[in-house]
């Protein structure tokens, strides 16, 4: 017991000046801007017909489709939150975030290595400021896309008549993807 005792003060002693009186807050700087919302991801791919199928598949509806481009949305308000690019290789392009304000984009423009502001591609429009990571993915900032209304189906939401006794029958298909990050 008396070596115990021995090694236990040497411990105690060894730490006295590790031990911490007061614990102060941690001071954070304050966000350059804050995003309000992922909005959208951006992948290229080889094949946008079979991207397209695996979308549908999942739940997504296309929101636009060109000769090189695919949107995707989900049942939300989103105009769209996924965009294929035709290429020879898969790969992950960037990623979006919606932001509170014009003057957030104005923020995001002086950001080194940002672009202008300019029009969004894709549906829904609004204005976007483009940033390259030095990894090479873009970043990119929206304020003011127009929203749609949503589609999700209303079978199981509060609703006058209760449907007491009568069954619903929902279409037999993939499950709806109502948002990015849903």
């Amino acid at each position: 017991m008396g070596q115990s005792a021995t090694m236990t003060r040497a411990i105690e002693a060894i730490f006295e000046d590790l031990r911490i009186e007061e614990v102060k807050p941690l001071v954070r700087p304050e966000p350059l801007l804050r995003a309000t919302a992922l909005a959208w991801l951006r992948f290229e791919v080889p094949n946008l017909d079979r991207q397209r199928r695996f979308l549908e598949d999942f739940g997504m509806q296309v929101a636009q489709v060109g000769a090189d481009d695919l949107y995707a949305r989900g049942s939300g308000p989103s105009p769209w939150f996924y965009h294929a690019r035709r290429a020879p290789k898969p790969r992950f392009v960037g990623l979006g975030f919606e932001v509170a304000s014009p003057a957030d984009l104005e923020t995001a423009a002086r950001f080194e290595g940002a672009g202008p502001i300019g029009d969004a591609d894709g549906p829904g429009g609004g204005k976007v400021v483009r940033v390259i990571n030095p990894d090479g993915v873009a970043v990119e900032f929206v304020y003011g896309r127009a929203l749609l209304p949503d589609t999700a189906d209303t079978a199981d939401a509060p609703f006058p008549g209760a449907r007491a006794n009568r069954p619903v029958r929902p279409p037999l298909r993939s499950a709806a993807v109502r948002a990015l990050g849903h």
